[in-house]
């Protein structure tokens, strides 16, 4: 390793992975180590704390507190079962107004029985929070089962917390409809509505890095012969947007809406044929949108006791390789977006040009959990586009 590496490889290491790492920092439990279930680890955890879940299906939950959950391979939330009303979500957070909720490496999945259920539920809803992280998660489209009759779209992720951070995970927003042609328009397609986002927070800063998102199919609508809506209709209810956000910074990522599903009437022969498509969804609904650069990469997150690489492609010129706590974004006139705030910030000199740099990340629990952002400052084009990272 050449000089000018090993500094950096020492400076990532040491600082970014340890020295911002303490006690005060809090805690992590084991699931089911120190704790037998997800349910009980969040009761049993203080703000800060990281719940380290070691595989399992696990329940429907409730956040209060601003905690980290962190999943090995085959975590996930599960919110299957059978009930009335609505279905619970797979996540619910209810926070006192402060703090960050991270769900890394956990995924969402689930369906609802609409024969027993009135509505599906979402995968995560709520806030109380002043940010959220997602980060390596596979999170489905809400979904209903075994219908007997219409029922309402979900987005998959509807939350009001001011900054939601997507960071290396899918997200899918679920379809309304219908299990047959049993009732009159326009009040069917009033009442399933739009199919859902993959992430709705129309108050919030969304910043979505190297994943993919997309809205719900259109809803797959039948009509009988006699109440069928005119192809033209704009009754009909188009597909999800992939983003509803007041403000969006993207990089690396696919943000699609849902595809427009046919519309179907029952012929007078008990056949079905198609009267037109309803609307597509769209992509972004958002006041502002900033495209980030993709100069620094890195395909996954640093595993405890692994190598984990990062590459970065600049202007030639010295660059500075910024780390530290990540922030909600902040446009600083001439140089781009910044990522940082609320603790301690690392500036490297680094060569610039095209570089790769593999690291050997320490076998220490205590850095399970703890999110770092790294950004690069070329003199020639400012700062890039961060890489969020979350040892596990």
């Amino acid at each position: 390793m050449s000089a000018p590496r090993l500094v950096l490889s020492l400076a990532l290491c040491s600082f970014t992975f340890a020295a911002l790492v303490s006690p005060a920092d809090g805690a992590v439990l084991d699931v089911p180590g120190d704790q037998p279930t997800l349910v009980a680890a969040l009761s049993a955890a203080a703000p800060g704390d990281v719940i380290f879940l070691h595989g399992g299906t696990h329940p429907p939950v409730t956040i209060t507190k601003a905690v980290t959950i962190v999943g090995e391979s085959g975590a996930e939330i599960d919110n299957t079962g059978f009930g009335s009303g609505d279905q619970d979500p797979n996540v619910t957070l209810a926070g006192g107004g402060s703090g960050r909720v991270a769900l890394v490496g956990v995924d969402l999945v689930g369906s609802a029985e609409l024969f027993v259920y009135s509505g599906m539920g979402s995968r995560i809803v709520g806030g109380g929070f002043a940010e959220l992280l997602i980060e390596d998660c596979h999170i489905d489209p809400p979904k209903g089962v075994n219908a007997t009759g219409a029922y309402q779209a979900r987005h998959a992720v509807t939350v009001s917390v001011p900054t939601v951070f997507v960071a290396r995970s899918e997200i899918t927003g679920a379809a309304g409809g219908t299990d047959g042609c049993f009732y009159a328009h326009p009040g069917i397609s009033n009442f399933i509505g739009d199919s859902g986002a993959a992430v709705s927070a129309p108050s919030s800063t969304v910043v979505v890095l190297d994943s993919e998102l997309s809205g719900g199919v259109g809803p797959n609508l039948c009509f009988d012969l006699s109440t069928a809506p005119p192809s033209s209709s704009t009754d009909v209810p188009s597909a999800g947007s992939g983003v509803v956000a007041k403000a969006l910074y993207r990089a690396n990522s696919l943000i699609q809406g849902g595809v427009g599903l046919d519309v179907y009437v029952q012929s007078v022969t008990g056949g079905f044929f198609s009267i037109g498509q309803g609307a597509a969804g769209a992509a972004v609904v958002a006041d502002t949108v900033v495209n980030l650069d993709s100069k620094i990469d890195a395909s996954t997150s640093p595993a405890l006791g692994g190598t984990w690489t990062m590459s970065w492609s600049t202007s030639g010129a010295p660059t500075l390789l910024i780390v530290g706590m990540p922030a909600p974004p902040v446009e600083v006139f001439g140089h781009g977006v910044w990522f940082f705030g609320g603790g301690p910030t690392s500036m490297t000199p680094v060569p610039g040009g095209a570089q790769t740099l593999s690291l050997v990340i320490p076998a220490n629990p205590a850095l399970v959990g703890f999110t770092a952002a790294i950004q690069l400052h070329d003199p020639a084009d400012g700062l890039t586009r961060p890489l969020l990272v979350t040892p596990r």
